[in-house]
């Protein structure tokens, strides 16, 4: 295939240079590069991303912060710009803007199971249990034959599980219960302390209705 042709001097041939420099480790050698592209080029993207990235590794993500939102304001099309704003709102707990930043990338590849899994510890660190068993909801759905899937969507019901009935919070220990004996192929091992749990709080017929009913 033909290649096509990068000027000498332009922002595509800078950002090659600072890039192959940043791979190698050499940040000094490409940052000093950088600096001179930003000068001719301060509103490119793709030179932007490279600032954002070289300063994010120096931990500053302040400044990083700042350079990727302008890489990210010029062109929504730099998934580069977006992966590394998704890992520094996440390590820096900013966790909707995180999440909205995941969101996007996710409208390019529907499919990548380690996007989805990260949404989901995103809402899991907010505390919103409800975003979390929506996103669980889908996930299961989306494959439904995927075994680890089905097992890592399981490992968070039982550790919310655990952690309600610990700390005695009845209501949300049931609707887990529920979701787990609904949706997982384990959900047999938890039919009898959901039965429990619900003669407790007086419903009979419904405790009946699971003690004897197919999952």
């Amino acid at each position: 295939f033909p290649q096509l042709l990068v000027k000498k001097g332009s922002a595509q041939d800078y950002y090659k240079q600072v890039f192959s420099y940043f791979v190698e480790q050499r940040w000094g050698e490409g940052k000093s590069i950088l600096d001179k592209a930003l000068k001719k080029y301060p509103e490119d993207a793709d030179l932007n991303y490279l600032a954002g990235r070289f300063w994010w590794n120096s931990g500053n993500p302040d400044i990083a912060r700042k350079y990727l939102l302008r890489s990210y304001n010029k062109s929504k099309e730099q998934l580069d710009t977006k992966r590394l704003l998704l890992t520094l709102e996440s390590e820096t707990g900013n966790y909707s803007a995180a999440i909205c930043y995941a969101n996007e990338l996710l409208e390019t590849t529907p499919y990548d199971k380690a996007l989805w899994t990260k949404i989901i510890e995103l809402y899991m660190l907010q505390g919103n249990a409800t975003e979390v068993s929506r996103m669980l909801k889908r996930l299961a759905s989306i494959y439904p034959n995927d075994k680890d899937i089905h097992e890592y969507c399981h490992s968070i019901l039982e550790t919310n599980y655990r952690k309600y009935k610990a700390a005695g919070e009845n209501s949300k220990e049931i609707s887990t219960l529920e979701e787990i004996i609904q949706g997982s192929p384990y959900g047999e091992e938890y039919r009898l302390p959901y039965v429990n749990l619900i003669l407790a709080e007086g419903q009979n017929e419904k405790a009946i209705e699971y003690l004897y009913s197919e999952i």
